[in-house]
């Protein structure tokens, strides 16, 4: 068998014939985790106790998702579209559907960036710089795990401790007499003015890749003359506006702060294809069956990513993350430099 296999397992949840049901009355149960991320798993399993919930609807924490994706994972619990940028990356895992995998997406995305122009890297050196934060770390996986299979040496990689900026002299002891290389930046806006050091120095990177994620829109600020070496990953979509895509989500008629918007469209998403799965379940309402409608989905159009889209056994819905350059001026154009899904 495949990885994707799995036994079937069925909740001791009653269903209604689709014929015979007129309506399914639902109930939304609130879980608060209130104590320290060790104390997760007790206060799930105590709040399991008391509400045997059929799924876990959307949810936020502050840092890694593991512990909830741990315990729904055992308890066969379905999990839909968690909002956090550190979902559990796994090829085995079934009862989490996640909107993407997070950061770790940004940097699997720039190894497959470099892997498709690995013929101008012969010869010459790759050297990661991470800043030591759950950001930081996350997209290093990404790209090295990425850059291992796609049959690399592993990256010359250098962790940068809180306070500690990216310098020329400290890529210089790394280089060990290569001249030419790719700089793989994964670091926060402050990293932004240490950038342009670097760029200034005698040894200046061939190029230089970085995480909107990571920057936020502080990477619409760089420095105009590192934008022709500097390439930027980006998992968010750019077709919505350019091909007309309108989605109605009534708070979004108000100003909200950068976060919070993309909190509500992350919500519209969760709510869309909630919606969808439940009139096509038909009233089997199974925890498997719930997870195999979803699979069985059309791709979704999408407010924040390209695009949503699942099939059996996959469990991240956006699949893609561009690679993008500035234009010039103060309000720079994303020209893209690979396609969403980089093979």
């Amino acid at each position: 068998k495949n990885s994707q296999s799995r036994k079937r397992k069925q909740p001791n949840i009653s269903a209604q014939s689709w014929r015979s049901a007129s309506y399914v009355n639902l109930s939304l149960s609130q879980w608060l985790l209130k104590g320290p991320e060790e104390t997760w798993r007790s206060e799930l399993e105590e709040h399991y106790r008391r509400e045997p919930v059929f799924a876990l609807i959307g949810g936020m924490v502050k840092g890694d998702w593991r512990p909830i994706h741990d315990f729904t994972e055992e308890n066969h619990i379905p999990s839909l579209f968690p909002i956090t940028d550190f979902p559990v990356v796994s090829e085995t895992d079934w009862y989490t559907l996640y909107l993407s995998k997070g950061f770790y997406q940004e940097g699997e995305s720039a190894a497959r960036y470099l892997n498709s122009i690995a013929e101008t890297l012969e010869g010459k050196a790759v050297i990661e710089v991470v800043r030591d934060s759950i950001e930081g770390r996350t997209l290093s996986r990404g790209f090295q795990e990425t850059w291992l299979e796609t049959g690399h040496q592993p990256a010359v990689s250098v962790t940068l401790k809180k306070g500690e900026p990216p310098t020329a002299k400290l890529l210089d002891q790394v280089l060990t007499g290569k001249k030419q290389y790719t700089l793989v930046l994964w670091d926060g806006p402050e990293a932004l003015t240490a950038l342009e050091a670097i760029a200034a120095s005698a040894n200046k990177p061939e190029r230089i890749l970085i995480s909107s994620g990571y920057l936020g829109k502080s990477f619409l600020t760089l420095n105009e003359g590192l934008r022709d070496i500097t390439f930027i990953t980006y998992p968010l979509g750019l077709s919505q506006e350019k091909f007309g895509y309108r989605f109605d989500i009534p708070l979004m008629k108000k100003k909200v702060s950068e976060d919070a918007e993309k909190i509500l469209k992350k919500t519209y998403s969760l709510l869309n294809m909630l919606t969808q799965a439940l009139i096509e379940m038909r009233g089997n309402y199974y925890r498997d069956n719930f997870l195999d409608v979803i699979g069985m989905m059309k791709d979704q159009r999408d407010p924040l990513y390209e695009r949503l889209s699942f099939g059996p056994g996959q469990r991240y819905a956006s699949k893609g993350c561009y690679i993008v350059q500035l234009g010039k001026g103060p309000n720079p154009e994303l020209i893209k430099k690979s396609d969403w899904v980089i093979y």
